[in-house]
């Protein structure tokens, strides 16, 4: 059974405001089905906020998570994902977090 959740929060437009192709979303979460079983897209948007450089930035995001059996290669996997994701995204940082879950 899975016990560790990544979440990766996707962009909807590029650094320069022009929308993110929908296929670009859609192609992550095929890859993380395929290679893990399963992958959940929510709907709803997120907003973010930070400071880059002294400007304060705004986005929109989805969120895309796939539940797994943690190891080290499903962690190198995710490292490279995130490198493929931020060239993808045209991103400085795109963030994958990992959380320990329990069904029941």
């Amino acid at each position: 059974m899975s016990d560790t959740r990544y979440l990766i929060l996707l962009p909807l437009k590029f650094p320069e405001g022009k929308p993110v192709p929908a296929e670009y979303i859609t192609e992550t979460q095929i890859e993380l089905a395929r290679r893990f079983g399963g992958a959940t897209l929510e709907p709803g948007r997120v907003s973010g906020m930070w400071v880059d450089e002294g400007q304060l930035v705004e986005d929109e995001l989805v969120k895309l998570w796939t539940d797994v059996d943690d190891s080290s290669e499903v962690q190198l996997y995710m490292s490279q994902l995130r490198q493929r994701l931020q060239q993808r995204f045209r991103q400085k940082v795109i963030y994958i977090t990992a959380q320990r879950i329990q069904m029941r």
